[in-house]
Parts: structure tokens; C-alpha cells; sequence
């Protein structure tokens, strides 16, 4: 029976990016942060990976700070946003979590030559546009 040997694109100048950033490209995709990253997009055109904010009492009644402060309908309405953002929270943790493992391959895989470059960067796709 023939093993399998896994191959590791290693982007080491301007022959292998093809190859290189489809790799990047399909971890990305898996990870469902591509929209994130994609270095095909300008800086205005590439999403911004943001947090979801927890909703508070004052988001329900202005100069409110604790929830014992609102109506029973209004502390209704607040737990029903605060269930409806956990969802959104969960997937943003899966995303961040994603986006830091595009950073670990990009560093593990790029050439001791370009890695300096990936150091001062603010986000993955800033890593992507200076590569």
C-alpha cells in the first residue's frame, strides 16, 4: 500500500503564491473567515472581524444601569437581546479563534525571507497585502 506524504506550500517568493494562497484560501474558507482576509479587496471592501455587544440595561431605557431599575417587560426584552447575541458571540469566538490559526499557518509557511514582514502587521489581511 503507497503512504501518503503531506506537502507544505511554502511561500518563498512570487513562483509560489498561486499555490501558496489557495492553501490560505481553503483554510480560510473552512474557517469561514476568507470574507475577513481576501487580499483581492481593498482595505474599505474587506469585512471587519467585530464583537458583538452584549445588550445592557441602558440599551433598553437610557440612565439605566442595573436591571433591577427596568419594568418586568423591560427586563423581559433585555434578556431576550442578551439570549439573541449569545449566538452571535459564539460565532465571532469561532471566527477570532480561526483568524489566529490563519496567522500561525501564514507565519509556519512563509519563507524566513518575508516572515519579518508579517510581524507589525494589525490583522491578517494587513499579513496577506504586505506578503
Amino acid at each position: 500500500m503507497a503512504s501518503v506524504q503531506k506537502v507544505t506550500i511554502v511561500l518563498d517568493g512570487s513562483n509560489a503564491w498561486h499555490d501558496w494562497l489557495e492553501v490560505v484560501k481553503t483554510k480560510a474558507r473552512a474557517g469561514k473567515v476568507w470574507e475577513y482576509i481576501d487580499p483581492s479587496l481593498t482595505a474599505d471592501e474587506v469585512r471587519k472581524l467585530v464583537e458583538p455587544k452584549i445588550p445592557e440595561p441602558s440599551d433598553i431605557r437610557a440612565g439605566v444601569e442595573s436591571p433591577i431599575d427596568l419594568t418586568d417587560e423591560e427586563l423581559k426584552k433585555l434578556r431576550q437581546l442578551q439570549h439573541a447575541v449569545k449566538h452571535k458571540l459564539k460565532e465571532f469566538e469561532l471566527k477570532e479563534k480561526a483568524m489566529n490559526e490563519m496567522v500561525k499557518h501564514i507565519q509556519e509557511t512563509v519563507s524566513s525571507t518575508y516572515l519579518s514582514w508579517t510581524y507589525d502587521c494589525d490583522t491578517v489581511y494587513d499579513m496577506l497585502v504586505a506578503l
